[in-house]
């Protein structure tokens, strides 16, 4: 337990000694080096065409099999530890992993048509996209433009997010849709709330906030009380949102 200031910092070293030991693992055995993957690593079958800066996730010891859960929402939280770290240590390792790992995101990103600015976030359907995946992978790339003082990764994320206040955002209810097909062009509707609500609420990481902050656009704020609020009303026992499935 760290009682004082002094405790805290005679635990620096070693903190940063198993920050760096993690982050070295995210380079030398996590991410993916190479354009395509290995089907025995991909079960669920998500249809990237493009792997190379994705990251594995999963591994199952039983069977050393490695496996991929979700590659665009643990690439962005990836890139994200990555620029936080390449702050603390300067180590340009981390710093050019979190850009092979943005480069993943964006090639995954639609540019053009009824779509634009879609992140193909495929989590346990191939070919769906989870809104959630889209807006967890966010907060990455603005720690990247941050960090790099690259704008092109805060326009990226600012593109997906316009596109999930305009197709996924259920206005005046507080929820994003959680389920999108690219291929029709429709929300796919799943039961994710006992009461049967047509989404979720998801303010991960403030990144409709930092959007806003970004834009100055005021309904990206909108959005992101709009879900507090909602959250505020579904809390139920205090700290519990038992309700969401």
């Amino acid at each position: 337990m760290l009682n004082s200031l002094a405790d805290v910092q005679a635990t620096l070293p070693e903190l940063q000694t198993s920050m760096q030991r993690a982050c070295d693992w995210l380079i030398n055995v996590a991410q993916v080096t190479t354009d395509q993957i290995e089907s025995s690593s991909n079960p669920r079958g998500l249809r990237h065409e493009y792997w190379k800066g994705a990251f594995r996730g999963e591994y199952l010891a039983a069977s050393q099999q490695w496996d991929v859960f979700c590659p665009v929402w643990h690439g962005g939280q990836a890139v994200k530890a990555l620029c936080l770290a390449y702050e603390v240590t300067n180590d340009p390792r981390y710093l050019e992993t979190a850009k092979a790992g943005a480069q993943f995101i964006i090639h995954n990103q639609i540019t053009e048509g009824p779509d634009t600015g879609l992140i193909l976030g495929y989590e346990d359907i191939p070919d769906q996209v989870n809104t959630a995946a889209v807006l967890e992978c966010l907060d990455g790339l603005f720690h990247l433009s941050r960090t790099t003082n690259d704008p092109q990764y805060n326009t990226a994320a600012i593109a997906a997010a316009t596109w999930c206040r305009d197709h996924a955002w259920v206005k005046g209810r507080g929820l994003v849709h959680d389920r999108y097909d690219p291929n029709t062009h429709q929300i796919v509707d799943v039961t994710i709330s006992k009461d049967n609500r047509p989404g979720r609420p998801l303010a991960d990481d403030a990144v409709w906030l930092t959007a806003h902050r970004l834009t100055g656009d005021q309904s990206f704020r909108e959005v992101f009380y709009e879900i507090l609020e909602q959250l505020l009303r579904d809390e139920n026992p205090e700290g519990n949102w038992a309700m969401y499935v």
